[in-house]
């Protein structure tokens, strides 16, 4: 993958990068330059004017409009969430099932995406695993193990470990066909994969913002399909739940019919800006060029493991690859921490080196990564 102007100039939003070989985007992103220096500018702003109610509530709206438009969807479908654990939860805890529904849990998957359905199982709905392998993915093995009265399946766009990229098109497909309504966790595919949810015809999804859009821990984003809203129930009730939410002596529980009754009270602004100034650095680049510089980084990295005879546990170069490539390593915990010691930040996960770059990783961080990893090798 080569570097042009554009790639240097997006390197100079991370000045960690003259120092650092930065991996890890699967676990939590750096923070870009103009997301700083604007979230410094509004920072000064609160601490040298009034607070201003109807400016944040702007600003709020237009990082909704923004990030419906990235991800092809209407504004009204988006909830501003804490994290990815908080978005499931609210699904999980208030989606109105019957006594004989159940939820199917396609694994191996995040405990973000199990632990929460399983609460139904308090109520009576039975919850169920499918298992599938990376390694011999057959849309069929799955659909034959589908239970007759699933309504609800969970699963994950990427896998967190191997970076498998689940084929959404088709099983969305088979799911719509049988009448199953589909979960996604996306947090590990947003801001690196193009995301289209229209197309996708996603009913819930669910993503945190730190990883690949770029953005602060505790803001995240809850998408609920029109199709589905009014079988969702808000278990947190607030001042913002009610259509009349700026009418404080209206005391009538007129509830909002969209995403935005997930959001009982006082919004987190900050990580909402964070955010959309993350997106909108995404945008800028292109997502699918994003997408492309991603997998072909990653691509590169997976023939020069393989020339090193270092086995890789990820797809790379077909439709199943992501921004995650996880490989396999004798002793992985000390690889580990010599990358570290040679600043190069990487993750250790199920015993696998993980590595996940961005669209800003260039051919020297690549070099880098393989020099240390050879020279480690005449070490042992």
């Amino acid at each position: 993958m080569g570097t042009n102007k554009a790639d240097s100039n997006f390197r100079k939003e991370f000045p960690l990068l003259e120092t650092l070989v930065y991996l890890n985007h699967a676990a939590t992103s750096l923070l870009p330059n103009s997301t700083k220096f604007y979230l410094y500018r509004y920072l000064d702003s609160i601490t040298t004017e009034a607070p201003n109610y109807e400016r944040d509530k702007n600003l709020i709206e237009q990082a909704r409009m923004s990030l419906a438009k990235f991800l092809n969807c209407n504004p009204s479908e988006i909830a501003f969430v804490e994290n990815t654990s908080s978005g499931i939860s609210k699904i999980a805890q208030g989606l109105r099932l019957g006594t004989k529904d159940k939820i199917a849990c396609l694994v191996p998957d995040f405990p973000s995406n199990i632990y929460p359905w399983l609460w139904q199982e308090k109520k009576g709905i039975e919850v169920y695993f499918i298992q599938y392998d990376h390694r011999n993915f057959r849309l069929k093995d799955i659909v034959d193990k589908i239970k007759p009265n699933t309504k609800l399946f969970a699963l994950s766009h990427v896998n967190y470990v191997t970076g498998f990229c689940l084929p959404l098109v088709e099983i969305s497909s088979m799911l719509n066909k049988k009448g199953i309504w589909m979960f996604v966790d996306m947090i590990q595919s947003i801001g690196a994969i193009p995301v289209d949810l229209k197309a996708l015809k996603v009913h819930f999804m669910a993503a945190g913002s730190h990883k690949w859009m770029m953005g602060l821990p505790g803001a995240g984003i809850l998408y609920i399909s029109k199709e589905v809203q009014g079988f969702v129930e808000p278990l947190e009730l607030g001042w913002k739940s009610v259509k009349h939410e700026e009418d404080f002596s209206k005391i009538t529980l007129d509830l909002k019919e969209d995403a935005l009754v997930m959001e009982p009270g006082t919004m987190n602004v900050v990580g909402i800006l964070a955010l959309s100034k993350g997106i909108e650095l995404i945008n800028s680049y292109g997502i699918q060029n994003a997408f492309e510089a991603i997998t072909s980084w990653n691509a590169s990295i997976a023939k020069e493991l393989k020339r090193a005879n270092i086995c890789v546990a990820s797809p790379y170069g077909n439709e199943y690859a992501s921004g995650i490539l996880t490989f396999m390593h004798d002793k992985p915990r000390l690889l580990y921490n010599y990358l570290t010691e040679q600043n190069i930040k990487t993750s250790l996960r199920e015993n696998m080196i993980r590595i996940s770059p961005h669209f800003y990783n260039d051919e020297q961080d690549l070099k880098n990564l393989m020099d240390a990893i050879l020279r480690y090798e005449k070490l042992l």
